[in-house]
């Protein structure tokens, strides 16, 4: 009687164990089937061992997997749309050129036109190339634990004496604040914000950069006195290509923001418009907030 209820329990824990892992291979070469419907909810395995912790893991990696995939997906489609106006104008104005029905006053109107286009395109690519390469190393970087405040003071030092005079105060509170994330790439969020507010804003004007810590996290408020952005499009900057400086687009690939809100979400932060003003300061304020280091 003992060696046959030893039997039939070890052919039941047995069962228990196979099952989730045969449902859990189904569920993983279902996955990999590009032929079945994408949006087909697969049943994972809910238990609370090893097996369980596993089914978990799994699904968190095929999530990330499919999100990847359609940001690649959205990605080429962005691209693919900014780079066929500029290709569709070439090629219209060299249709005009070599069919040579065109006066000589208006050649030259375009072939600048032309040249804007393929300036235009240069651009995109390196801005293309850029955000990919942020992409990937959002992924492989290296953090470490930093004061934000004597970063700050150290990296604002070499916009001191800048050729549109602009002066950039800091303000913040005499208190560590310690956060976790790369320099590097820290460096460029700041770096895309100055550089639009120096290209928007009037000569001799100033720019604020107001540190506060809020329970456990940190907050930096990027305020410049230019025009400000309109209400409307205050979720449109941080999308792919958005610009709304239609006189300079040919400069501009529209790619700096959402760079910057790719690089803040790596440190598990968030960049946002917000509606805060201060005083002298009137235009756009960016609202960054960062998690303090435990």
């Amino acid at each position: 009687f003992i060696i046959f209820f030893m039997f039939i329990f070890s052919l039941l824990f047995t069962r228990s164990i196979i099952s989730p892992i045969k449902t859990l291979s189904k569920v993983v070469r279902s996955e990999r089937d590009k032929s079945k419907n994408k949006k087909n909810n697969h049943i994972y395995p809910i238990r609370q061992d090893e097996i369980g912790i596993l089914s978990k893991e799994i699904q968190v990696m095929s999530q990330d997997l499919n999100k990847r995939i359609k940001e690649v997906e959205s990605f080429v489609q962005d691209v693919s749309h900014e780079l066929k106006n500029p290709l569709a104008s070439l090629k219209s104005s060299n249709e005009i050129l070599v069919d040579n029905k065109i006066e000589d006053n208006n050649k030259t109107i375009l072939l600048k036109n032309m040249k804007k286009d393929i300036e235009r395109i240069n651009i995109l690519i390196d801005e293309i190339s850029n955000y990919a390469i942020v992409d990937i190393e959002t992924e492989e970087e290296l953090f470490s634990s930093f004061d934000l405040i004597d970063f700050l003071n150290e990296f604002l030092q070499i916009y001191i004496g800048n050729k549109n005079n602009i002066k950039i105060n800091f303000e913040f509170e005499r208190k560590p604040c310690i956060i976790y994330a790369n320099k590097e790439k820290l460096a460029q969020v700041f770096n895309n914000l100055i550089i639009n507010s120096f290209s928007l804003c009037p000569q001799n004007s100033k720019i604020l950069i107001k540190q506060q810590i809020l329970k456990d996290n940190v907050v930096v408020y990027f305020v410049d006195q230019g025009t400000g952005i309109e209400e409307n499009v205050k979720d449109k900057i941080f999308d792919r290509f958005y610009t709304d400086r239609i006189l300079e687009k040919d400069q501009h690939s529209g790619l700096g923001l959402s760079i910057s809100k790719k690089i803040i979400e790596s440190f598990s932060g968030s960049i946002q418009l917000s509606n805060i003003k201060f005083q002298q300061y009137l235009g756009a304020c960016f609202e960054i907030n960062l998690p303090l280091k435990d």
